[in-house]
Formats: structure tokens, C-alpha cells, sequence
């Protein structure tokens, strides 16, 4: 039953970065209303300073809980609780996860390639095009959806640099300051 469950456990989340993605394109970034949407064009505009993660964490902790019981009492009858119950903990930690990580690029600089180019991808979605780079922690469903976007170069704005600046990180410009020679 557990290795089910386990098996189940990351399969919820393996599915964790299509709902980010989906979730990010089309309702923080959607026509419609909703208070997510709301707490999101918030965070564009702040996007230079550190949020309170553990504080969005607790705050989404009931929409969270909610969905987790929804989705094992859905799928409960057809797969057996402990998969259900499995699935929804992947999400749950999953989101987690992904609250997480999306914390780190706004709370500190890169320091390796790797990281150097997911801080151009998320921040160009802020200070370049908020129409791509959709997955908060992956390019994958922008590569699959067309929304994928990753320049040279992401040009910060000045008067909005996040903290972690120190005036020359590999992949980032200043909006208006002079070349360097």
C-alpha cells in the first residue's frame, strides 16, 4: 500500500509545474477576478523586494488544504485512499516546493548557470514580457505552450532593483545605466 502511495505521492508532484503554469497563465494572469489574481499583480509590483513566503504558504494553507481533501475524496472511489491521499500530499508538497524556489530568485543571486538562466527567465517574465515565462520554476509548459522567452540580457529597472543586487550579474543590465567598457 505505501510504495502505491509513494509512487502516487510524486506523481502529484510531477504534476506540480503544469498547475503552476496554468494557474500563472491563465488566472494570476487572466481577464477574470480572483483574489490569487489580485495577490499576484501585487507581487509584479513589488517584485524587487523579499516576500514573506512562509507568510503565503500560511495564508494559502486553507485553499491548499481544501483542494488536498477535494481531490482524495474525489479520487478516493477509483483508486483507493492511500493513493489519493498520496496524490494530494505530492500537490500539496509540491507547492510547497515551488513557493519555495520562486522565494529564492527574488531573495538572493544566482550562483551557477543553471541558476544564472531561470533568474533571466523569471525576471524577464517581471521587467521584460509579462505575457511569457509563465512557469514560476520551469520553462517546460512555456516551451510546449510558445511562451518561452529567454533573452542575453534581462534589463532591471533602476529604480526597482531587487535586494540581492551588487551591480554586475552575468545576464542582467541596468534600464538606462551606461555600458560597461
Amino acid at each position: 500500500m505505501w510504495a502505491g502511495a509513494l509512487g502516487w505521492m510524486v506523481g502529484g508532484l510531477s504534476t506540480t509545474p503544469f498547475l503552476d503554469y496554468a494557474w500563472h497563465a491563465w488566472i494570476a494572469h487572466g481577464r477574470r477576478g480572483n483574489p490569487t489574481r489580485e495577490d499576484h499583480l501585487e507581487h509584479h509590483r513589488t517584485a524587487h523586494t523579499e516576500g514573506d513566503k512562509w507568510g503565503e504558504i500560511r495564508n494559502n494553507a486553507p485553499r491548499i488544504g481544501l483542494a488536498s481533501l477535494a481531490v482524495t475524496a474525489t479520487l478516493t472511489p477509483f483508486v483507493g485512499f492511500g493513493r489519493a491521499l498520496g496524490l494530494a500530499t505530492g500537490l500539496a508538497c509540491g507547492y510547497v516546493a515551488i513557493t519555495l524556489s520562486h522565494a529564492r530568485m527574488h531573495e538572493r543571486a544566482p550562483r551557477n548557470p543553471r541558476e544564472e538562466w531561470m533568474w533571466r527567465f523569471h525576471f524577464h517574465h517581471h521587467y521584460g514580457n509579462a505575457k511569457a515565462n509563465f512557469g514560476l520554476t520551469s520553462p517546460l509548459f512555456d516551451l510546449l505552450f510558445g511562451t518561452l522567452e529567454v533573452p542575453d540580457q534581462v534589463a532591471l529597472p533602476r529604480g526597482v532593483l531587487p535586494r540581492w543586487w551588487r551591480g554586475n550579474h552575468r545576464g542582467f543590465t541596468v534600464r538606462g545605466a551606461a555600458p560597461p567598457s
